[in-house]
């Protein structure tokens, strides 16, 4: 940070950074091709484990689990998107390469066919999905059977309209392209424009509005993706490392320094007798270097300590078992210039014009500290299919922007 927003560790003390920091852990999309969601052979589809438990409940949809169900229903929304996410980013990238100069039309062919894949794929999963349709919204079922299937069938078009129109968008961006690829680019029309009428036609509330602000639609999107994806996430809770060391450390110093003062009050009564003037003098002389002790040494062992200890612990729960399936270590202290890694400082002033320039903008250094522990085997035995961890920090900076001349 620069040196002028006067950072250091009594104007930025480690609670405030902390609740600056937002931190998220959660697995990652485990990655099954569009092509075997549908698959009614593919042991690792959500869409075919969530058949599998239709059927056994056998015409009684109050014996389900809704815990089971619901994850694999919603997992299998959190697959769909990330294979349409990459489908289309995979597009992007083949219509890139056709700005070249040198591009042709195996580019072209590319292209095409790419998309009358993607395309197809989402179509077959979708009818494979609405499908289901009739087993989940049968008479006397729980309520929350099908609001769940409703909610997923909504984001699943949501995901599909939304993806395919930014294929559709960069397509048209592309004249030759567009011209070369007009059926493809018709069949994007019609998956589109189907999507909109499945919306309508279900009464879901994410129908667009080509003549308003289409504000709904937003939030409506957006709270199905958090419905989604809350199945990835494990949570989190903290508290203060070392807290048992530290009151040990505490309990130690105070039995010193009681040990202190009792000897001075025995010694004292001895030399002067109990009730001297002597004697009371130094009592009270015990007693405050009794304090001064207890304080001293509370804090030289904890200084000792820091090395070792780091500010939280964070306990990582799967929320699905409630079992620990790993912890997190964090620590924030500021460092002297010194301290940094020489390659650090190569790279933070690798576009320097000169030597000299990195010294007219003086900074101090914040450094955080992060270890995770995962316990790979308690995950593989509740979920299998989820092994790869995103771990996502958020910073806010807004608190700093009151230290500028210029914000």
């Amino acid at each position: 940070m620069p040196r002028s927003l006067g950072l250091d560790a009594y104007s930025y003390p480690r609670d405030q950074f902390y609740s600056d920091v937002q931190a998220y852990i959660r697995f990652k999309t485990p990655h099954v091709p569009l092509a075997a969601l549908a698959d009614p052979d593919a042991r690792r589809s959500p869409l075919q484990r969530a058949r599998r438990l239709m059927k056994e409940a056998n015409g009684r949809p109050e014996t389900l689990s809704q815990s089971r169900l619901g994850r694999e229903l919603r997992l299998l929304g959190c697959m769909v998107r990330t294979n349409l996410r990459d489908g289309a980013a995979d597009i992007h990238a083949k219509i890139e390469r056709l700005d070249d100069p040198g591009s042709h039309q195996v580019l072209a062919r590319d292209v095409d066919q790419a998309i009358a894949r993607l395309v197809h794929d989402v179509d077959v999963l979708l009818v494979a999905y609405r499908n289901l349709r009739p087993d989940f919204l049968q008479p006397k079922r729980p309520p929350w059977l099908g609001e769940l299937y409703e909610y997923v069938d909504e984001y699943l078009s949501i995901s599909t309209e939304s993806y395919l129109t930014t294929i559709l968008q960069r397509l048209d961006g592309h004249e030759p392209l567009r011209e070369s690829l007009a059926t493809v680019r018709g069949s994007l029309v019609e998956q589109v424009v189907a999507e909109q009428r499945h919306r309508r036609g279900a009464g879901y509330q994410s129908v667009i509005d080509p003549d308003g602000e289409n504000r709904s639609y937003l939030y409506r999107k957006s709270a199905l993706k958090k419905l989604m994806s809350s199945v990835l996430f494990l949570e989190i809770h903290k508290e203060k490392e070392g807290r048992g060391v530290t009151n040990v450390i505490a309990g130690v110093a105070a039995a010193v320094a009681m040990a202190f003062s009792t000897v001075a009050a025995i010694w004292s009564q001895g030399a002067w007798g109990l009730n001297s003037f002597p004697f009371v003098l130094a009592v009270v002389i015990s007693y405050v270097f009794k304090d001064r002790i207890k304080e001293w040494l509370r804090t030289y062992f904890s200084g000792l300590l820091v090395h070792w200890l780091h500010d939280y612990s964070v306990s990582i729960f799967d929320p699905e078992s409630g079992v620990v399936v790993g912890r997190c270590r964090e620590s924030f202290a500021f460092l002297s210039t010194a301290k940094v890694p020489a390659e650090i400082l190569e790279r933070r002033h690798a576009d320097s014009a000169s030597v000299l320039e990195p010294e007219t903008k003086p900074e101090v250094v914040m450094k955080y500290d992060k270890h995770v522990t995962l316990h790979g085997r308690r995950i593989a035995h509740t979920h299998g299919r989820l092994g790869d961890v995103n771990d996502i920090i958020r910073y806010n900076f807004s608190g700093f922007l009151a230290r500028m001349d210029e914000p």
